[in-house]
């Protein structure tokens, strides 16, 4: 006899669909896996790790004297981060709009690569933000201490999607049984 595994992917009590231990953030396993957080835990990491590597080549740039003149420049136009960003939310949003990623049929790796690459492209747009919010560069001067406050904030949401969302799973599902139960209830009372 055979488990059944026929459960829906975001029920707390399904098995794994893409066979990850879930140890990242849950080393004790502590947390029901979901497939919900699993997309979080893949967001967070392609944020962090999006946030590491523009802190890390800007500061690189930086301490090489290379000012705005640095980094990728096409024409004489220095194209900023947050441009790379927002080119890569842009391919992940049409892919998500054409169910490509999200689908249940893809439960496998490329939901969890296009939540990874979502994650990456916010670290990119939110590590310019006082750029976008000033219309200036800024990231060297005190101002530009608004895009370390974006990158926190959003990197909380992000932590607490990934602690909660189990939590939001297992409620969803019960209120779907609820308002299915009430619908049986209501044709039965007919």
């Amino acid at each position: 006899m055979t488990a059944d595994t026929s459960a829906p992917a975001d029920d707390p009590g399904a098995p794994d669909p893409a066979g990850s231990d879930g140890s990242l953030l849950d080393p004790l396993g502590a947390l029901p896996r979901t497939d919900v957080r699993r997309r979080a835990v893949w967001a967070l990491t392609g944020y962090l790790l999006g946030v590491f590597i523009a802190r890390v080549v800007t500061t690189v740039l930086h301490l090489r004297g290379a000012g705005g003149n640095g980094g990728v420049i096409i024409d004489g136009v220095h194209i900023h981060h947050a441009i790379f960003g927002l080119m890569i939310l842009s391919i992940v949003t049409l892919m998500w709009m054409l169910d490509v990623g999200v689908d249940v049929i893809a439960r496998g790796r490329l939901r969890l690569w296009t939540a990874a690459f979502w994650g990456f492209a916010w670290a990119l747009v939110l590590d310019e933000f006082a750029l976008l919010l000033h219309l200036k560069d800024v990231y060297w001067l005190p101002a530009g201490e608004e895009s370390l406050y974006a990158l926190f904030v959003f990197g909380v949401v992000l932590i607490l999607t990934v602690l909660l969302s189990p939590k939001v799973a297992a409620r969803e599902q019960e209120l779907v049984a609820a308002q299915t139960e009430g619908t049986l209830m209501q044709v039965a009372r007919r």
